[in-house]
């Protein structure tokens, strides 16, 4: 008796699923699917996050390098002399004041501001080990040298604070108030 039931109810589902896709009469069982056929969906593809462009201001000059385009200039000058030595830096020259920074080259306006600049802080990041590792006095001589060439560019200069870092600690400084020599300090 439970056989009977057991095949009843099996009979039954599958009468069942059969009524559901379109009865049974004038139907052959080899054509009844009872899954229905993929539809083609559109894929969705993800629109791509723009990048954000880094902002140039209209001065377009290295903001990085100097706080004004001629300090950035200069700064950049000293990274190509810096290379010349065998020395690898990057650095970033402050000057005050900064009026007239702008001017064109070999116009009064410019002299007028070369001569008034009486204060430069230049942050030398040395990039690899030579610096760090090079002979002391070899290494004094090339910062005097960097001061000499912040001298020519600014020859009213008073105040000179000249930092030498590796791994963001402060290796050496040259510091200068205006009267008599620079003073140089190694701190490695």
């Amino acid at each position: 008796m439970k056989r009977l039931r057991v095949r009843a109810t099996r009979g039954l589902a599958l009468a069942a699923a059969l009524t559901l896709v379109g009865g049974l009469s004038g139907c052959s069982s080899s054509s009844i699917s009872l899954i229905a056929p993929a539809t083609a969906t559109p894929k969705v593809t993800p629109t791509p996050e723009s990048t954000p462009v880094p902002r140039i201001l209209a001065t377009g000059y290295d903001h990085f390098a100097g706080n004004c385009p001629d300090a950035a200039n200069e700064s950049i000058a000293l990274i190509s002399y810096a290379q010349s030595q065998n020395y690898n830096f990057d650095m970033q020259l402050e000057i005050a004041p900064t009026g007239g920074c702008g001017s064109e080259l070999k116009t009064g306006a410019y002299h007028t501001f070369v001569t008034q600049v009486g204060q430069a802080t230049l942050n030398m990041n040395a990039l690899d080990t030579q610096w760090v590792y090079g002979y002391a006095p070899t290494r004094e001589a090339f910062i005097d040298s960097v001061f000499a060439k912040l001298q020519v560019q600014y020859p009213s200069l008073s105040k000179v604070q000249v930092n030498v870092l590796y791994g963001g600690q402060i290796r050496a400084t040259l510091t200068y108030t205006g009267h008599g020599q620079p003073v140089y300090q190694s701190l490695s």
